[in-house]
């Protein structure tokens, strides 16, 4: 008897273990998840005394303001010229007082920039010295260049600045956007799915003993009240146990999120990096209550009658109608690839969206409906080429029940088709940042816009410096809209043109030529309409330019779109190693899980063949054959499917196309292997519930 006594423990340990286990990574992820939104609100809000204006609410004396969004080396720079006119004038976020003319308060960012940094690519446009720091209730985030200088009142005036009594405490901010919040919700959703098909399986750990277990208790007189409650009870306590470590584990991850994860190129302050606590409440009683509900409907086959456990009825084979959503995939990338229904610039933004999205949902699902197909196809395949128990014995476990089998999987094949066609798309992107874009304006190239300020100065200014290498003036007749008056040849030295044509509606033209229709001959008696400058190329001839300009004067780089491109597609990179993480995360943690559980469900029939001759590194490679082949066969299809969806975005835009290099294809390959590492830690126990010494009492 100690045998049965001991297998029992064991047993009721590993439940115990795994479903806390599951329940904590669960907890953990989804509490992370859930910081999203409150981090993206807290950069708002700490950024809304930006948006200041002469209609922000009065709170004290008045001031003089001018703002303007100004950049660096395609960073975004917020530079405020201020002067106070009483006593008590307005203090922005993060300041003891307004500055006074002659001193200058800085971001740290900004000030660790001004010491590494020519004076005449930066410090010309912050005259004064710098005497205080802006601390982090008036940053957005972290690495954000600010600068609140100190003006006279009578130079602000001059400037046009504008008479303020009060300071924004609201603004837009990103979560207006619509797109990012479908996005953001779609992200969430697609996250967090998994993640609580994980927690539900975690509570089936060892389900099927647990049912003829409680199947004998009805037997002898229990109700099913009372199974229902001896099941809740067991349950719930490795669900607390769980819920206590995923909330200690997500206190330790918030710092770890906030240094890591950038959004927009920046970095979050660590005070965001936290979920509501309305929605802590919500995870930390919400996932026992899931967890306890997947035990007590997972116990519907013991509760139908005490014997109903006994009653097995054979899996349905998958049928070929799962395919039919992968064909409609297919059929959209065909479409996507060789019309331009999917170019938002030709047929229209919505018809672009519902292809593309209507596309890849049905990738989606029909790489979730077809797997447990390509599981039975693999498991008939694997019988036929069988030369060994292991792989027989593996092949039947397969077609006895693909369902299961896909569904720990499930979470590798969606994390390869989706990361795998960003990837491709980030690869194309990048291959196609070197190419010129029509009608805009050329990396080497700058425009200045000097609105109502007088040209002649600034332009002798700009033409000494050492890096122009010649200026181009398109002048305007106020009364003629829509027309300019430039030689064509001369300003597509600077803007990517095709002449004689003008620059095109739909093209990423310059502001400076937003809205012009028509080029007409140069005339010298018109007033300047917008400068442009044609350089050496160098990053910084473009900033020192930027520093000529006057308060009022907008500058633009060429080189402001080219930085932005690689800033968005590093954050792209990012975002897709982090989900890609995410994901392999939670597979890893299905699989072991599963292995672990399936352990312990087969402890009888492993026993019993090991008791019968059957080696235990037979026993273990069948349980690996199990997971590794269902998971690489998956794993590609995926691929492919991610391959083909990027290659057909990349078509429709009219874009070079190019495939995620080695080192994406290496890190799927790796973390396949890690998974399947990770996973079959939990092998050594075959050796511990399959002790030929307990077979007398299975």
């Amino acid at each position: 008897m100690p045998s049965v006594w001991m297998g029992a423990r064991f047993t009721t340990l590993a439940r115990f273990a795994l479903t806390a286990a599951g329940v904590a990574v669960g907890v953990t992820l989804v509490l992370l998840t859930l910081t999203a939104v409150p981090a993206l609100q807290g950069r708002d809000h700490r950024a809304a005394w930006h948006a200041t204006t002469a209609a922000s609410p009065a709170t004290a004396d008045r001031a003089l303001w001018l703002a303007s969004d100004d950049h660096f080396l395609g960073r975004d720079l917020f530079l405020v010229r201020v002067a106070a006119l009483g006593p008590r004038p307005p203090v922005p976020p993060g300041l003891e007082r307004l500055p006074a003319p002659g001193e200058v308060a800085v971001s740290p960012a900004l000030r660790d920039l001004l010491a590494t940094t020519p004076p005449e690519a930066l410090a010309a446009r912050l005259p004064g010295t710098v005497t205080a720091g802006i601390g982090a209730a008036g940053l957005a985030y972290p690495e954000e260049l600010v600068a609140v200088v100190g003006l006279p009142p009578d130079q602000l005036r001059a400037a046009g600045a504008a008479e303020i009594s009060g300071l924004a405490t609201t603004a837009p901010g990103l979560l207006v956007n619509d797109a990012l919040r479908v996005i953001l919700t779609i992200g969430a959703v697609g996250l967090l799915t998994p993640v609580v098909i994980f927690i539900a399986a975690s509570a089936r750990v060892a389900a099927a003993r647990r049912e003829q277990r409680f199947a004998a208790l009805r037997l002898v007189g229990a109700t099913r009240g009372q199974v229902a409650a001896m099941a809740a009870t067991e349950t719930s306590l490795a669900a607390f146990a769980g819920v206590a470590l995923g909330w200690v584990g997500y206190l330790l991850a918030r710092p770890v999120v906030a240094a890591r994860v950038t959004f927009d190129g920046a970095h979050f302050m660590a005070a965001d990096v936290r979920a509501p606590a309305a929605h802590q409440l919500v995870v930390l009683l919400g996932v026992p209550l899931l967890t306890v509900a997947a035990t007590v409907v997972a116990l519907r086959r013991a509760q139908v009658t005490p014997l109903g456990v006994r009653q097995r009825v054979r899996t349905r084979a998958p049928g070929l109608w799962r395919l039919t959503p992968v064909a409609l995939g297919v059929a959209g990338l065909a479409t996507i690839a060789s019309t331009d229904l999917a170019n938002s610039s030709t047929s229209g933004i919505a018809t672009a969206q519902l292809l593309i999205g209507g596309t890849f949902g049905s990738l989606l699902l029909g790489l979730v409906l077809a797997g447990p197909l390509l599981c039975s196809l693999l498991a008939r395949l694997l019988s036929r080429l069988s030369r060994s128990m292991p792989e027989l014995m593996a092949a039947r476990r397969i077609a006895a029940d693909p369902y299961t089998t896909f569904r720990a999987i499930s979470g590798v094949a969606i994390a390869a088709l989706v990361t795998t066609m960003f990837a491709g798309t980030a690869a194309g992107v990048e291959a196609n940042l070197d190419r010129p874009a029509p009608d805009a304006l050329r990396a080497d190239a700058v425009e200045v816009l000097p609105g109502t300020r007088p040209a002649a100065p600034l332009l002798t200014a700009i033409r000494a410096d050492p890096g122009v290498r010649g200026t181009v003036v398109a002048r305007r007749d106020p009364a003629k809209p829509g027309a300019i008056a430039v030689p064509c040849r001369d300003l597509a030295a600077a803007v990517n043109l095709t002449c004689p044509a003008p620059p095109a509606p739909n093209g990423l033209v310059p502001r400076g030529l937003e809205g012009i229709t028509r080029l007409d001959p140069p005339d010298e008696r018109l007033p300047v309409h917008a400068i442009y400058v044609v350089t050496d190329g160098a990053p910084l001839t473009g900033e020192r330019i930027r520093s000529l300009a006057p308060p009022g004067v907008r500058v633009s780089t060429g080189r402001d779109i080219v930085e932005l491109d690689h800033r968005q597609l590093t954050e792209l990179e990012a975002g897709l190693r982090l989900a890609m993480v995410f994901v392999l995360l939670v597979a890893t943690a299905s699989l072991t899980v599963g292995v672990a559980a399936g352990l312990v469900e087969r402890r009888r029939p492993f026993t019993l063949l090991r008791a019968t001759g059957l080696q235990l590194g037979e026993l273990r490679r069948t349980i690996l054959l199990e997971t590794a082949l269902p998971l690489v066969a998956t794993a590609v299809c995926g691929i492919a499917l991610g391959l083909a969806a990027s290659a057909a975005v990349a078509s429709s835009t009219g874009r070079h196309w190019t495939g995620p290099g080695p080192a994406f294809f290496l890190t799927a390959v790796a973390g396949l292997i890690v998974t399947l590492a990770v996973s079959s830690t939990t092998l050594p126990l075959v050796k511990t519930v399959t002790e030929p010494t307990s077979v007398r009492f299975e």
